[in-house]
């Protein structure tokens, strides 16, 4: 499946209704962004270098804030000026550059301004010995065996930074984890060595990332910097195992539960067909990540009359909750044909 194939919007939909909370705190606005991504040129190389400059003489203290439309939960973390500039520590444009500029992207925003950079690494026979040397990259990749060796295999990418003007943009953020979804998604094994802090932490472990085998515990690359490591592989068959961790649900208790649905349920049978004109309305709101109060505003009605239209929905589904009824509706329209509705 490519990452920019027709049934992706599906999956981002599945994905933000995830059963980390962290995902769906982020895939609640990650249809808001304005920007792109764009490869870098010969002619656009001087770009990164400014936006590197740019970057390091604005840096400041970051509050990053986020919250899981389904619990409510709010995920709160602070950088500091020097730790926000950590994933370009060691940054060498003319080094990176020789490699091949097929690794590099800018953000654009909507006027051109350069908001973002990303260095993603093909892993191939002339990149392996610059990341077995390089201190960031070289404990990772002197761990890797024989069964996931990347060596001529395109599909493999070391996630060297990914980097944004202003952290604290939710936008930005997005943008950031948009991009890495994308190859996600197209299938590929990703390996990225990140900052030992809990905001990276917990960026990568809620978009699927594992911890290194190996290389559990953060390991000091540069000036006293830590870094820890982690993987993702989505390749083959592996991606539906991706797709069907990230989709899974919670049950009452919190413990994880696959929401499973067979291709052969017909329309008739679908959780659509069960709800009323307006429940349905409600429904396509919840899918959309909208809170209670976004709805009401939305279709002109009350609080309680949402949580009305909620209950019902529960009571016609024996679903658990709303994260359930999102799903549950995102996969009747896949299975039954039926047209996606934004």
């Amino acid at each position: 499946m490519a990452g920019g194939s027709s049934a992706a919007p599906d999956i981002y939909e599945l994905i933000s209704h995830s059963g980390h909370p962290i995902l769906r705190a982020h895939f609640r606005y990650n249809r808001s962004s304005a920007n792109y991504w764009e490869p870098v040129m010969k002619k656009t190389l001087s770009e990164m270098e400014k936006y590197i400059e740019r970057r390091k003489s604005s840096a400041k203290t970051a509050r990053i804030v986020c919250s899981d439309p389904d619990s409510d939960e709010w995920f709160r973390y602070e950088l500091t000026g020097q730790e926000s500039l950590l994933r370009l520590a060691g940054w060498n444009t003319a080094e990176l550059a020789a490699l091949g500029l097929d690794s590099f992207r800018l953000l654009r925003g909507p006027d051109g301004d350069v908001l973002g950079l990303a260095a993603m690494l093909s892993v191939r026979a002339d990149t392996l010995p610059y990341l077995l040397r390089n201190p960031l990259s070289a404990p990772c990749f002197r761990l890797l065996t024989e069964d996931h060796s990347p060596q001529g295999n395109e599909s493999c990418k070391f996630i060297y930074a990914v980097d944004v003007m202003d952290p604290e943009s939710r936008d930005l953020r997005s943008d950031s984890v948009n991009l890495i979804m994308e190859h996600v998604l197209s299938g590929a094994l990703l390996i990225a060595c990140p900052p030992a802090l809990p905001f990276f932490r917990d960026s990568h472990i809620g978009m699927g990332f594992e911890p290194v085998i190996g290389i559990e515990n953060p390991y000091i690359y540069s000036s006293g910097i830590q870094a820890a490591a982690y993987r993702l592989d989505t390749r083959g068959s592996k991606l539906h195992a991706f797709l069907k961790k990230a989709a899974s649900l919670r049950t009452e208790n919190g413990s994880m539960k696959e929401h499973h649905h067979t291709d052969q349920r017909k329309a008739e049978d679908s959780l659509l067909s069960r709800l009323t004109p307006r429940e349905l309305e409600v429904a396509e709101r919840i899918a959309s990540g909208s809170t209670n109060k976004e709805i009401a505003g939305s279709l002109f009605i009350s609080e309680a009359a949402v949580k009305k239209h909620l209950n019902a929905m529960l009571q016609k589904t024996g679903l658990k909750n709303r994260t359930q009824i999102a799903a549950e509706l995102l996969n009747s329209r896949t299975t039954s044909g039926l047209p996606r509705k934004d």
